[in-house]
């Protein structure tokens, strides 16, 4: 073997040439920094051949994505009663039920559609064939109205 520095045949395998001091070994730095390097080219080649792009691979998955909406909605409605708005929600046996406060009345139509949305949304994403929910009157607890995601109606 020569060395590459000054052409001097080398004996051996030492790390350095004995005439000049050229390090004869690729240190193992270079070769995994080539090796980072390659793989960096062949990914993006393989990305630009398949027409796929790197946001394409950042995207969390949908479910994930309906979690975080769940879980945002289920927060407004924990708000809505933590400042006495609804005293619960629930899944009934065939609609969501919401139980409604005083307070709730005291809100004009255009908040009480939101919430009642934000509600009717909530259960929707679980389960696609609801369509309305079911008002009652937290003190009674009876009865009193319907939300259909366009019309309040109240008995």
């Amino acid at each position: 073997m020569k060395c590459k520095e000054c052409d001097y045949e080398i004996q051996g395998s030492p790390a350095k040439c004995p005439y000049c001091g050229a390090n004869i070994k690729k240190s193992s730095l270079l070769i995994i920094l080539g090796f980072i390097v390659l793989s960096a080219f062949l990914a993006f080649l393989y990305l630009w051949l398949t027409n796929a792009s790197v946001h394409d691979f950042q995207q969390p998955p949908t479910h994930t994505a309906e979690r975080g909406k769940q879980e945002s909605l289920r927060n407004l409605i924990q708000g809505y009663i933590a400042d006495g708005i609804l005293l619960k929600v629930e899944k009934g046996p065939s609609k969501p039920i919401v139980y409604i406060t005083p307070l709730f009345g005291s809100l004009t139509a255009s908040e009480k559609h939101v919430i009642l949305e934000v509600v009717l949304t909530y259960f929707k994403n679980d389960d696609i064939s609801i369509d309305s929910i079911d008002l009652y009157e937290s003190q009674t607890e009876r009865p009193i109205g319907h939300f259909d995601g366009e019309k309040l109606s109240q008995n």
